[in-house]
């Protein structure tokens, strides 16, 4: 792939467009158009990433991929287009755009079928998302080319699919990951007050709720945790209790990275102090707080897994712990 493959996918990046090729096509088509096209742009990314990865692990992929006329070389080469200023540029204003025409319509009454959602604006999350994967360089450039400031429309945006929300906080999380200039980026706008807002999400479907704030824990452990001012921004805005509240009425998988999320966060004093200050919601129980919390969680662990214990509850087993006869349960 060279360079004008890239050109005729920006062709299309537009809604008003004064070259022919682009004009000929009414709203509704175009719209059609530009999905297949960042369908295709994401494969593109997705399949190079692999193979990539695939060629830097496996000598044995590396000859393979040789005789199909692909190496290390030519994917780097590939991958180094997408991370043109003028790619990065193009997708963000391109999300921003599709965020004013993928909406639907009222006319008279009745729908403006030009105008109807079909979709776009998670495909070009996605290849956002994508394109923050590849590697610091990419990071760098979403974060300097404004990334946040459609991200965070979209999740303040109440009116968004569940969909939207996730893939925006999953590109903050990825865009800030080992990045202390993003961080500093999505502190200033307000990021940390948005994610908080995210940790009270509700939803009649479990599986969709747990979705949503597993995304948010990956966004605070890779936008906050680290950054000194947005650790104070989250603790002054109360996350910490927030996130405890969660940790008590949620599933083992969503448990497990609250959990580690903490964990993070504790090797700043201030967490320890607030956590141990936290009190449980449970009716019946809000007497008790993070200790007897960690002793019902262990208690359940240990049933879970069956661990053996000799008399009087005292473990078998003082090295391994929670070793158990279930352990696949984990």
């Amino acid at each position: 792939m060279d360079s004008d493959f890239l050109e005729f996918i920006l062709m299309y990046t537009t809604y008003q467009s004064v070259k022919e090729s682009v004009k000929i096509w009414n709203l509704r088509q175009l719209k059609g158009l530009q999905l297949q096209i960042i369908f295709l742009l994401n494969s593109i990314i997705s399949n190079t990433k692999k193979m990539q990865k695939y060629l830097l692990n496996t000598s044995k992929c590396e000859k393979f991929m040789e005789k199909c006329f692909i190496n290390l070389e030519n994917l780097n080469t590939l991958l180094q287009q997408f991370l043109k200023n003028e790619t990065v540029v193009g997708l963000i204003k391109f999300l921003s755009l599709t965020m004013q025409y993928e909406t639907n319509v009222i006319e008279f009454g009745k729908n403006n079928v030009e105008s109807e959602v079909i979709g776009l604006i998670p495909a070009v999350l996605r290849s956002v998302l994508l394109l923050s994967e590849v590697s610091l360089e990419a990071q760098v450039k979403l974060g300097n080319f404004g990334v946040f400031d459609p991200v965070f429309e979209l999740l303040n945006d109440k009116t968004q699919t569940s969909e939207v929300w996730k893939i925006s906080l999953l590109i903050c999380s990825s865009v800030c990951k080992n990045c202390e200039e993003n961080k500093v980026l999505f502190g200033n706008a307000e990021g940390v007050n948005t994610v908080i807002s995210f940790l009270n999400y509700k939803s009649p479907d479990i599986k969709e709720e747990e979705s949503v704030l597993l995304s948010v824990t990956e966004c605070i452990w890779s936008a906050i945790c680290g950054n000194h001012k947005n650790e104070e921004s989250f603790f002054h805005l109360n996350g910490i209790y927030d996130l405890l509240d969660l940790l008590e009425i949620k599933t083992s998988d969503l448990r497990k990275h609250l959990l580690s999320c903490l964990l993070d966060l504790t090797e700043i004093p201030k967490t320890s102090f607030m956590i141990m200050e936290w009190r449980r919601k449970t009716k019946g129980k809000t007497h008790q707080g993070i200790e007897h919390y960690l002793i019902e969680l262990w208690n359940f662990e240990e049933k879970h897994i069956e661990i053996s214990q000799g008399d009087h509850g005292v473990l078998n087993n003082f090295y391994s712990p929670l070793i158990g006869k279930n352990n696949n349960k984990v």
